[in-house]
C-alpha cells in the first residue's frame, strides 16, 4: 500500500505538459503596436476576463507552510480510527487510510478511492480540466452538494489556507461511467481485460460509489493562483490546488498542494501588462506561421504563478495572463477531411511580457 501511494505522490508532482514556447519580445510588442490583421488570433469576444491598462502590481511574497503548522491527523481519519504514525509525517489506519504531510503539501488517501476513483485520474494533472462541459450535475446518493463542501471547508480552514472559486461536481454512476470511457474508451477496454497480467479497472459503477468532487482554488492574499507545476530555467513555478472527494461515508481523499504562509506586507511594486499589449504579443507568436487555419484564442485570463528557485521556501508570487488556444490542423497530405484540433495552454508574464514555458 505504501508503495502504491508513494508512487502516486511522484505522479502527483510530475510536470504536466504546458505547450508553450518562450519568445524575446520586441519593443513594438511592448508598445502595443498593430502588425498585419490578416494574421492575428482570433480571439472571441468573452475571450477576456477583464481588459485594463497598463498599470503597477504588488508582488506578494511567502515561504511554504511548515508541517508543524498544518492541521493533525485527527481531521482528515474517520472517528474511531486506529491510526498510528509510521513515521515522521506519514500516518496510516488498519483500513489502509493513510495521509501524507509535508511542507505545503497534504495528500489523504482510503482504500474507496483507490478501489473507485483513482483510475479516473489523469496522471498528475487529477481529474479533467473540461468537467464543466462534460458533466451533468445531479443529486449524490446519501449526501448533499453542501454538506460535501462543508466538509472541505473545515479541513481547509483547520490548515488555514487561503480559498476562493469552490466548485463542486456530481460523481453520479452516470458521470463516472462517462470518465472512465473517457480515460479508456471502449475498444481500448475491450484489448485491456484481455490481458490477466493488468490490474482490474472499475467500469461499472453503481448508486453506493456515488461522491461529491469539491475543487477550490488556492489564494495568496486576494488573488487565485494558477493550478499547474513545472520548472522553467532557474524558476520552479509550484501547483496550487485543493481537491477531494466527499461521499455518505465521508471523506474519501483529500489533496492540497501550495500551501503557503502569505507576508501581504513584504511586497515590491512592478508595471504590468495590459491587456491590449498581451494581445498583441500573443499575435506576434503566430504572425509569419504558414498555416491554412488561424488559431483561436478560446480564453484570456489573468493569474497568478508561485515562483521559487527550487532551494528554499521563500515565494513570490507573480502576475501572469493565462491564454487557452485552440488550432486545427490539416494531416500530412493536405486532406480537408482529416483535421485534427491541437489544444494548447500558453502563460505570459506581465510584467517583461515574456513566455513561460
Amino acid at each position: 500500500m505504501f508503495h502504491k501511494i508513494k508512487n502516486m505522490c511522484v505522479l502527483l508532482l510530475v510536470f504536466m505538459v504546458v505547450c508553450c514556447t518562450a519568445c524575446t519580445v520586441g519593443n513594438e510588442a511592448m508598445d502595443g503596436e498593430k502588425g498585419n490583421a490578416d494574421n492575428d488570433v482570433v480571439m472571441r469576444d468573452d475571450s477576456t476576463e477583464k481588459p485594463d491598462q497598463a498599470s503597477e502590481y504588488k508582488v506578494l511574497k511567502g515561504k511554504i507552510k511548515g508541517v508543524d503548522s498544518l492541521a493533525k491527523p485527527e481531521i482528515y481519519f474517520p472517528s474511531g480510527s486506529d491510526y498510528k504514525k509510521l513515521e515522521d509525517g506519514i500516518w496510516e489506519d488498519k483500513n489502509e487510510n493513510y495521509l501524507l504531510i509535508e511542507p505545503g503539501r497534504v495528500m489523504y488517501t482510503t482504500k474507496e478511492f483507490y478501489d473507485t476513483f483513482e483510475s479516473l485520474l489523469e496522471d498528475a494533472k487529477g481529474f479533467r480540466d473540461d468537467l464543466d462541459e462534460i458533466l451533468e450535475q445531479g443529486s449524490v446518493w446519501g449526501i448533499s452538494e453542501e454538506k460535501a463542501v462543508d466538509t472541505v471547508q473545515r479541513i481547509v480552514e483547520q490548515n488555514k489556507i487561503s480559498v476562493k472559486e469552490t466548485k463542486a461536481y456530481s460523481l453520479t454512476k452516470d458521470n463516472l461511467t462517462k470518465l472512465s470511457k473517457l480515460f479508456m474508451p471502449d475498444q481500448e477496454y475491450a484489448e485491456y481485460i484481455k490481458d490477466p497480467d493488468n490490474e482490474p479497472m472499475k467500469r461499472v459503477f453503481a448508486e453506493k460509489d456515488e461522491g461529491w468532487l469539491v475543487v477550490m482554488s488556492v489564494c495568496a492574499g486576494e488573488n487565485a493562483l494558477y493550478p499547474k507545476e513545472y520548472e522553467y530555467g532557474e524558476r520552479y513555478y509550484l501547483g496550487e490546488q485543493i481537491w477531494a472527494i466527499v461521499n455518505k461515508n465521508g471523506l474519501v481523499t483529500f489533496q492540497a498542494d501550495g500551501i503557503y504562509d502569505v507576508d501581504t506586507d513584504d511586497s515590491e511594486k512592478i508595471k504590468v501588462l495590459s491587456s491590449g499589449q498581451a494581445k498583441e504579443i500573443l499575435n506576434q507568436k503566430f504572425r509569419n506561421k504558414i498555416s491554412s487555419h488561424k488559431p483561436e484564442c478560446k480564453e484570456m485570463k489573468e493569474s497568478f504563478l508561485a515562483v521559487n528557485d527550487g532551494k528554499g521556501s521563500t515565494v513570490k508570487f507573480i502576475p501572469v495572463y493565462i491564454f487557452k488556444i485552440e488550432q486545427k490542423h490539416d494531416d500530412d497530405k493536405g486532406n480537408q477531411k482529416r483535421q485534427f484540433t491541437e489544444q494548447r495552454v500558453l502563460i505570459l508574464d506581465r510584467e517583461n511580457g515574456k513566455w513561460i514555458e
